[in-house]
């Protein structure tokens, strides 16, 4: 056979190199496709990260301005002073993968009722102005206004709340871990009658903060009850590998130097 003058057509050995073209043309531009969309996905992590930790240093920042508003301490359930909660404690870390854990406590005025003078007060009931927003189940702080007991308080738990005129504010005992009988934890705070028209609840704010124990992803953490209920931790935060926590103290009569900062006071 004669092969025709003027013949033409595309041969398997050029069909093969137009393929392999392509194929190296679309690797690359899906390898492109592939690292620009990590790269977007690793830029919202860190916008996301970035946003989260804010909204937890905002958190902490407020925390500590308003902590001791309210009571510097709080005498808790039992009574006991070896559990009194302070306006600020740090429990340091002895060692480990780990860091100290920051408590933390103040009253919240948002929710918020008075005690009027002269009115019959109980340890379980007492009458109030309003019932400022209280809840049964809500922590409240009482505390007095009186300057002989100034920047000292006690925790209740609110059983019960009638707005109703005389409206009231039930504390009575059964609501552990907080309430007792009779409320002794209020009796070296207040051992006389409530109803000397200094009394006033406010709304409790505990709170602990920690880096969880034995994880290495670095989870920061908050407990809503500052620590008094087990295993109520809740997380913030991941990729925070420590927090440490320091506390300045004011000591006007104090000569020496402790921490080496050129002032003996503090």
């Amino acid at each position: 056979m004669t092969r025709r003058s003027g013949e033409s057509g595309i041969t398997m050995v050029e069909i093969m190199v137009a393929v392999l073209l392509v194929s190296i043309a679309a690797a690359f531009t899906f390898g492109i496709q592939v690292r620009t969309s990590g790269a977007f996905r690793d830029q919202a992590t860190v916008a996301e990260l970035q946003q989260t930790l804010r909204a937890v240093s905002d958190l902490m920042v407020r925390d500590l301005r308003l902590t001791g508003y309210r009571a510097l301490m709080l005498r808790t359930a039992n009574g006991n002073p070896a559990t009194d909660i302070y306006a600020v404690e740090v429990q340091n870390n002895a060692g480990g993968y780990g860091s100290d854990v920051l408590r933390l406590q103040y009253g919240d005025d948002t929710k918020l009722a008075h005690v009027p003078n002269l009115a019959v007060a109980t340890r379980d009931q007492s009458p109030v102005d309003a019932t400022g927003g209280f809840q049964p189940g809500d922590l409240a702080i009482a505390s007095s206004r009186n300057p002989t007991k100034l920047n000292l308080g006690c925790i209740l738990m609110i059983t019960a709340a009638n707005p109703v005129p005389p409206a009231s504010l039930s504390h009575a005992g059964a609501a552990t871990p907080w309430n007792a009988p009779n409320n002794p934890q209020c009796d070296d705070i207040f051992p006389t009658a409530w109803n000397d028209g200094y009394l006033t609840f406010s709304r409790a704010v505990l709170r602990s903060y920690r880096i969880r124990p034995g994880d290495q992803r670095g989870v920061l953490e908050m407990s809503p009850s500052g620590g008094a209920i087990a295993n109520d931790w809740t997380p913030l935060a991941v990729g925070i590998v420590d927090m440490q926590v320091a506390i300045r103290v004011e000591q006007p009569n104090d000569t020496t130097d402790e921490d080496g900062d050129g002032d003996p006071t503090k």
